[in-house]
């Protein structure tokens, strides 16, 4: 039999669980204090070093501007949501179909995918210059930016994902009897799902078929050129099996 001290003792832990806050409110909490946090250590960092305004305005002169003229800002953001939206749903959407496209037509990727690698050699800086000068300084031009900066991560994700699908799940469905549609909807695009989510920016499939494609895109001919060179020096360097 348990102690007198014990079961007080089980009591009270259970008690103090049933009392605590939920995880989601907690989390909440935490977000808040840390914004709260971030804006005095803002607010006294500009004062206590003077940094100029025109570097770095202190909050509350920001959060006055904004009481003063709410609907200038409100305006502000719904252009910028909106222009985001647009050039990332449209990047998204094309990323998806053209990995698709590549996945089932190799001879198109092979010619088109080293296009895609080159695109991305463009700084991002001086691609939205020439953009804004073409189309002006318009909700077009910030959609087309945003654009630029999704479709070629989606669509590396996207070829990555399908390609990792198992074949022999494949092979298993076809043994079904399924149609073409439905292995792909019921395989091929839930397999791929998590890989197609990633970060648009930071992810290494990117980087790695950028690097395949831009191997792909030389001529077949110099990889031969450079093979035989290779055999020919071989003995010249001194190694051995």
């Amino acid at each position: 039999m348990s102690s007198p001290v014990a079961t007080s003792l089980g009591e009270a832990g259970a008690a103090a669980r049933s009392m605590a806050m939920p995880a989601p409110l907690r989390k909440l909490i935490r977000l808040l204090l840390g914004l709260v946090v971030a804006a005095v250590i803002w607010e006294g960092a500009v004062q206590l070093f003077g940094i100029r305004p025109y570097y770095l305005p202190r909050l509350s002169t920001i959060l006055m501007a904004i009481a003063a003229t709410p609907r200038a800002y409100v305006d502000g953001f719904l252009r910028t949501l909106a222009e985001t939206l647009i050039g990332f749903a449209s990047g998204g959407a094309f990323g998806v179909l053209m990995g698709v496209v590549f996945f089932r037509v190799r001879a198109l990727r092979e010619m088109v995918f080293p296009i895609f690698v080159v695109s991305q050699t463009i700084p991002v800086i001086a691609f939205g210059a020439l953009v804004v000068l073409w189309f002006g300084n318009t909700l077009l031009a910030k959609a087309i930016i945003a654009f630029y900066l999704t479709f070629f991560p989606v669509t590396v994700n996207t070829l990555l994902g399908l390609e990792t699908v198992d074949p022999k799940q494949v092979a298993l469905m076809r043994s079904f009897g399924e149609a073409v549609t439905a292995q792909n909807r019921c395989i091929r695009l839930i397999t791929s799902n998590p890989i197609i989510r990633r970060k648009p920016r930071n992810n290494i499939g990117s980087r790695r078929m950028s690097l395949l494609g831009s191997r792909k895109s030389q001529p077949t001919y110099a990889r031969r050129i450079r093979g035989a060179n290779a055999r020919r020096n071989w003995p010249a360097t001194g190694v051995t099996a």
